[in-house]
């Protein structure tokens, strides 16, 4: 059973996450020379060898005078390697370990023969099951380059009390494994490694892209008041993971400069390129959230409570309302780009500037932060003002040109079909305002570093 789920999971995680292993294979490629994977020999399943995929984040042929790694100031490891050691992401080509059946997502880290050879019979056990990505030694020693920092042999701590300690878990593990300690430990390793980190961003503007659905639903249903509450619910989940985001960045960012290393510019855009992600899967979406929503605009509309909706939403029921609502967006719809000099093309170019706007203020504070560590503190308060401006300019300028036609399509002044052009064409622009924060990081940041010092 744990195959199957382990191949259902990879499978789906490869299909979702390729367009980002491209965008990190060119990064990575551009940071240095070399090849944009590492293969390395690990000890498998019944002390077999295996080639382990990982991101290349070191300097071509670093490996060979050393196997372990230091922590933050290993000048052996590239600037983009820094960033994807920092978030993990240095391991995600392992779901193709995963897939082809050498490695579950859950089970004992690989060691390197090296270490292997160090086991007594005891500590084999480890072998009896296959490898994995994540284990509980991952969870609580997902810091073990720093504490080998410490120590004025990292070698030696390493192998004498880390790896100890390490096997001791995963044969914990080996023993107990089964369906329920395999999700747990996704779950904990979601909410510990992953989730802090760019899932966020990817949510925040998923959220913020399918939320324009409900002002769809409104107008076909002329139940628009209860479709602005449902707007408003998504609004609060989105403003709430903004509330996550920002420490979450802020203790990862504080941690990398107290190790000695300042996060590059690189580090940041590529949490644009998650945003941009967000919202490309929100419009590849839409049409699913579509009809998901028109469910909630019902329940709402009987019911008259948000607290109902949310609670009809853990019903059993609501998988199959899901799996029905599925749907692929159509061609025509982007046949009705060609039509547009009837819309109002400069709330449209105005959607793609606030959007860059609201996407890049926060991160652009966050780097101005690194470029003049002496006033980051400054920098990071200054955050709050950047998302005040970006959601007022929302609220003044474009939010009532959306609701006022919406308005106009229930009492007949405007037809549907003109409506859904205007939101097509917003979600583009908004999916293109992600792009356009890259081009605004810079300048953005050099503005806040000059305010900050100001203040």
């Amino acid at each position: 059973m744990i195959r199957f789920f382990d191949l259902i999971i990879s499978l789906a995680l490869i299909i979702i996450l390729f367009p980002f292993f491209i965008v990190i294979g060119i990064l990575v490629n551009i940071s240095s020379n070399g090849p944009i994977f590492f293969l390395q020999k690990r000890v498998g399943l019944n002390n077999v060898d295996f080639t382990l995929f990982k991101f290349r984040t070191m300097y071509l042929d670093s490996d060979k005078t050393s196997l372990l790694t230091i922590g933050g100031k290993d000048k052996r490891i590239t600037p983009i390697g820094y960033f994807l050691r920092n978030y993990k992401i240095d391991e995600l080509p392992q779901l193709i370990n995963v897939l082809i059946g050498q490695m579950s997502l859950v089970g004992p880290r690989p060691e390197v023969r090296k270490y292997v050879n160090m086991y007594d019979d005891s500590e084999k056990e480890v072998l009896s099951i296959k490898p994995g990505i994540t284990d509980w030694a991952s969870i609580i020693f997902r810091n073990e380059n720093e504490l080998m920092k410490k120590s004025s042999n990292p070698e030696l701590y390493y192998v004498d009390v880390i790896l100890p300690q390490k096997i001791e878990l995963n044969n914990i593990y080996v023993r107990r494994k089964n369906l329920v300690e395999y999700f747990k430990i996704l779950f904990v390793t979601i909410l510990k490694i992953i989730f802090p980190n760019f899932p966020l961003t990817m949510i925040i503007h998923f959220i913020g892209i399918i939320g324009l659905s409900a002002k769809l639903v409104g107008t076909r249903t002329k139940k628009l008041g209860s479709s602005i509450s449902l707007f408003n619910l998504l609004i609060i989940i989105s403003s709430f993971a903004q509330t996550l985001q920002l420490p979450l960045l802020t203790k990862s960012i504080e941690s990398s400069i107290n190790s000695g290393v300042i996060p590059e510019i690189i580090n940041f855009r590529i949490i644009l390129i998650f945003a941009t992600g967000g919202a490309f899967f929100g419009a590849f979406f839409l049409p699913t959230a579509h009809r998901f929503m028109a469910k909630g605009v019902d329940v709402m509309y009987v019911k008259g409570s948000v607290l109902d909706v949310v609670k009809h939403s853990f019903r059993p029921s609501i998988i199959r309302i899901f799996l029905n609502s599925l749907a692929l967006p159509r061609i025509e719809n982007l046949y009705r780009l060609k039509r547009y000099k009837d819309l109002n093309v400069n709330i449209i170019f105005l959607n793609a500037l606030v959007y860059a706007f609201i996407t890049v203020s926060v991160i652009a504070c966050l780097y101005a932060g690194c470029m003049d560590t002496n006033y980051r503190t400054t920098a990071l308060a200054l955050s709050g003002i950047a998302v005040g401006i970006g959601s007022l300019c929302m609220l003044l300028f474009i939010e009532p040109y959306n609701s006022t036609l919406a308005d106009k399509v229930i009492d007949g002044s405007v037809n549907e079909a003109y409506f859904r052009r205007h939101i097509v064409y917003i979600i583009v622009a908004r999916v293109c305002g992600t792009v356009l924060s890259q081009l605004f990081l810079l300048p953005l940041s050099h503005f806040v570093v000059i305010l900050a010092r100001k203040f």
